[in-house]
């Protein structure tokens, strides 16, 4: 899994890559993150970035996608539920968040064993053997559920032109840091979509375009830009 958002977060894009059937891949179980390039770049900074990541509009509208890409029906899709409630929860009870999987296995990834390894001083290290020692076992059997998944989505937005690059920490310290994606959302932007399916254990799409929800605003009010902006990105991935 890791592997998959770093190469999302590739400096070089390799270039599309979408299957026949696109919009098909959504009716299947998944699990989600959504993050700035840079905070899933570096190895060492992935565990800060899943454990922030929450489902969103992108989450949603991959689901259960507006009528049109038409702006009104696009902003009418995406603010239709309110977020993290129970009509959202439920349409999108499909996917889980990554951070599911990470707070029971993530010991066990390669970022974990890369902050370990690079861990300079003796209160980091505690951290991360209390982070082993402490597993909660409903933790672990949610983690072991989420695994179940028969899709791993990654979108990475990257940063908006003029934006200076941010100063993203490693382990703790990248926790520590105001997360980027939030200064991003709103602004017209380029966002990667990366899906790895796990019946063929490889990375099965691949797409990456601009959301830019002024450049067509929508009637509706209010504006939703965060939202819609959202709503585009999974449209950009099922192909609409």
């Amino acid at each position: 899994m890791d592997d998959v958002m770093l190469e999302a977060a590739r400096v070089e894009w390799p270039g599309d890559l979408v299957p026949r059937e696109r919009a098909a891949l959504f009716g299947k179980t998944m699990l989600f993150v959504r993050a700035a390039v840079p905070e899933i770049a570096r190895l060492d900074a992935i565990g800060a970035a899943v454990r922030r990541s929450e489902k969103d509009t992108v989450a949603l509208c991959l689901v259960k996608p507006p009528a049109t890409d038409a702006p009104d029906d696009v902003h009418a899709g995406a603010t239709r539920y309110w977020l993290g409630g129970a009509l959202f929860d439920d349409a999108t009870h499909d996917v889980l968040p990554l951070r599911a999987v990470h707070s029971g296995l993530r010991p066990l990834s390669k970022a974990f064993a890369a902050e370990l390894a690079e861990a300079d001083d003796h209160l980091s290290v505690r951290r991360l053997e209390e982070e082993y020692e402490l597993r909660k076992p409903l933790a672990i059997a949610l983690a072991r559920t989420a695994a179940d998944a028969e899709l791993l989505v990654v979108v990475a937005d990257e940063l908006p032109e003029g934006m200076p690059e941010p100063v993203v920490g490693k382990g703790l310290t990248a926790t520590r840091r105001p997360a980027v994606l939030p200064g991003i959302e709103a602004k017209p932007h380029t966002v990667r979509v990366v899906v790895w399916s796990a019946a063929e254990r490889a990375v099965v799409l691949r797409v990456r375009g601009r959301v830019d929800a002024k450049a067509h605003p929508s009637t509706r009010r209010p504006e939703a830009l965060v939202e819609m902006h959202g709503c585009q990105a999974a449209l950009l991935a099922r192909g609409h």
